[in-house]
């Protein structure tokens, strides 16, 4: 059980944890309760795993698609919706 404590920081109030042993066919060999007094301290490392493109600055990121786009490029269902649309109101407008 933890409760926050000054400056957001979680403080362990107890621990209890039940240790369950059991052998290769499943069966249940042994029981052993443990507290906050058999507990270690480890040594937690703050470091980020490294994703792709994580390396980009903001302004490389901002930037990054400018040139890449082709107006000519969507997709086959966007083009032919705008051809047929347009091809009905050609000729229905007369122009």
């Amino acid at each position: 059980m933890t409760q926050p404590r000054i400056g957001r920081i979680q403080g362990v109030n107890s621990q209890n944890v039940v240790v369950m042993n059991f052998d290769q066919s499943g069966v249940l060999r042994g029981i052993k309760k443990l507290d906050q007094d058999d507990g270690k301290e480890v040594t937690v490392v703050s470091r980020a795993t490294p994703s792709p493109g994580s390396d980009a600055t903001f302004l490389q990121q901002l930037l990054g698609n400018v040139g890449k786009f082709t107006p000519g490029a969507g997709s086959s269902a966007t083009t032919n919706n705008a051809g047929a649309s347009g091809n009905a109101v050609g000729r229905g407008s007369g122009i």
